[in-house]
């Protein structure tokens, strides 16, 4: 999984950092959604890679930052995503820096609320959101291995 590796070093400077990746496997590959944690001297930070029905239009493709990431010593895990620009394919890809990002094709506004527990190589999350804009309401993270 060298492609996974060349996007987190992209996305965080791993000098003294952990970086872990956990991954929603979806029935469609290319639907999958990605949830990077970030540690760094207990400050944490997150990025997720997701999708979101476009009501007729299809599946549209975002990568934010995760806000207001919370982990406690039991395994509790919550944090929220905000406004997405939306793209037509998928933001987890390798890019090179001097390529050009396609242009967004518009904005999603409606917040997503995930709570939930991390356990052993897992992370069981719920989310909410009050426009049912959520992919999936109960969504299984497992971590990647590279």
């Amino acid at each position: 999984m060298m492609h996974i590796l060349i996007i987190l070093t992209s996305l965080f400077s791993l000098s003294q950092e952990k970086v872990d990746l956990y991954i929603f496997y979806s029935v469609n590959e290319s639907e999958n959604h990605y949830l990077l944690l970030q540690n760094n001297d207990d400050e944490l930070s997150g990025h997720y890679f997701g999708c979101e029905y476009s009501g007729g239009h299809g599946i549209f493709f975002y990568s934010c930052e995760v806000k207001d990431l919370t982990i406690d010593k039991k395994g509790n895990i919550e944090f929220t995503i905000g406004e997405r620009q939306l793209f037509e394919k998928s933001q987890f890809v390798i890019r090179k820096s001097s390529q050009k990002r396609e242009d967004s094709i518009g904005v999603s506004r409606y917040e997503l609320k995930y709570v939930g527990k991390m356990a052993g190589s897992s992370i069981e999350l719920t989310c909410i959101s009050p426009d049912s804009e959520c992919w999936d309401e109960k969504m299984l993270f497992v971590k990647s291995d590279s």
